[in-house]
């Protein structure tokens, strides 16, 4: 039998946001709604251009124009866009959770929480996380580019690289050394055992999930220090079912306050300053557009032999080996498999079948598949089929661009 000694899949959802990511039960054009389902944006804005051309569009299609204008980094605009939805409208959970999580992209703390403060947020860790960043705003910016070569030595480093870096709490106590990447991350995650060694001062302790598995969460603020690059206030997740020893993992936020190249190959994370633009490069490099949902969860489209019309989690916190020490490239639940009319010798298995997004693809990988793999299987009503991870991406240098939504794999 296939082993996997752990599996992260680091997307940390908590529970009430969770339920807040349903999609809404207001009547929509059937067309319109099941193209956002399926992620097909084009589509999207050809069908509510066409509901224009016939008299004022729906609130629904407001809605998801709104929606839109959110996966799609267009902060801004989803926010002015709220301002201008029908009453009924501004009560979808999903609509309220993307215009304040736009506003906390924007750094725009105290008029997030003024939404949080005036629907029915109370259950919900936004408060008392807002109430913090607004005492204690992040900075986080590279005033030049920074290499940060791959660290060795672990054995867990062919399947989730690390960088140096410094973590320090508002107490004074201090972590140095490697700091795991994953994608599937917000801006930092430590321990339970780790948070109390470095005295964190915790906040928004709640339920969530982590991978498949209920777990304790809070919420708290370090310095981070990685090369010549200072953050301060950077928000940190304490996940408990994380083992004590872990350590610390630095995820999609942080990468994205700059522009961002991931060279497997070369074995370093370059962090550019976001304003400028990637240095030229003799690869051969594809783009494949991509989206963001809530405040860190990446998606794009994604093609499983046959299938090419899937969207697929970009989380490359998947740790999951076999007995031969391969690593799954893909997690996705048994009963899509099944849909796909792939049956599933073993928990991981080779499927036979090309994996990867956009038009690039590769043969030969490995999928894990489980009955509970997608806990949530839609971001604000997208469906997700699937989680792409780290076996798949280490073939390049990635480069992400998040102001154009956009990544380029150069090989």
């Amino acid at each position: 039998m296939y082993k996997y000694f752990i599996v992260l899949a680091l997307a940390v959802l908590p529970v009430s946001a969770a339920k807040a990511a349903e999609v809404s039960t207001e009547p929509v054009a059937g067309r319109l709604l099941a193209a956002w389902q399926q992620g097909d944006f084009p589509q999207v804005e050809e069908l509510a251009e066409a509901e224009a051309k016939t008299g004022p569009q729906s609130g629904a299609t407001q809605s998801l124009l709104l929606l839109l204008d959110h996966v799609r980094g267009r902060y801004e605009s989803a926010y002015q866009k709220f301002g201008a939805l029908p009453k009924a409208a501004k009560l979808r959970k999903d609509v309220q959770r993307a215009v304040v999580d736009s506003l906390i992209h924007l750094g725009r703390y105290p008029e997030a929480l003024r939404i949080v403060n005036k629907y029915d947020f109370k259950k919900s860790w936004y408060r008392p996380v807002l109430k913090k960043l607004i005492k204690k705003p992040v900075d986080l910016a590279a005033a030049a580019p920074q290499v940060l070569k791959f660290t060795e030595g672990s054995s867990l480093d062919p399947y989730m690289p690390a960088v140096e870096g410094r973590l320090t709490s508002a107490a004074g106590k201090v972590y140095e050394g490697p700091i795991r990447l994953d994608t599937g991350g917000e801006f930092l995650h430590v321990s339970g055992a780790r948070a109390e060694e470095l005295g964190l001062e915790l906040a928004a302790c709640q339920q969530g999930m982590q991978a498949e598995n209920s777990t304790r969460t809070c919420w708290s603020q370090v310095d981070l220090r990685l090369g010549d690059i200072v953050g301060r206030n950077i928000p940190v997740v304490v996940i408990y079912s994380l083992p004590a020893g872990f350590q610390p993992i630095l995820g999609t936020n942080v990468l994205e306050r700059f522009k961002t190249e991931i060279d497997y190959p070369g074995k370093q994370l370059v962090l550019y300053p976001a304003a400028g633009a990637f240095p030229p490069t003799s690869k051969t490099c594809r783009q494949v557009p991509f989206y963001m949902w809530a405040d860190h969860y990446m998606f794009a489209k994604g093609r499983f032999g046959g299938r090419r019309d899937l969207n697929f989690f970009v989380d490359t916190g998947l740790v999951a080996v076999g007995r031969d020490m391969r690593q799954a490239a893909v997690k996705v639940a048994t009963e899509d498999l099944l849909a796909w009319g792939i049956q599933a010798p073993e928990k991981i298995f080779d499927p036979k079948a090309d994996i990867g997004l956009g038009e690039l693809a590769q043969p030969g990988l490995l999928v894990i598949h489980s009955p509970l793999a997608n806990v949530e299987s839609d971001f604000g009503g997208v469906r997700i089929h699937g989680l792409l991870g780290h076996a798949w991406y280490k073939n390049y240098l990635w480069r992400i661009d998040f102001e154009k939504r956009q990544y380029e794999f150069c090989d």
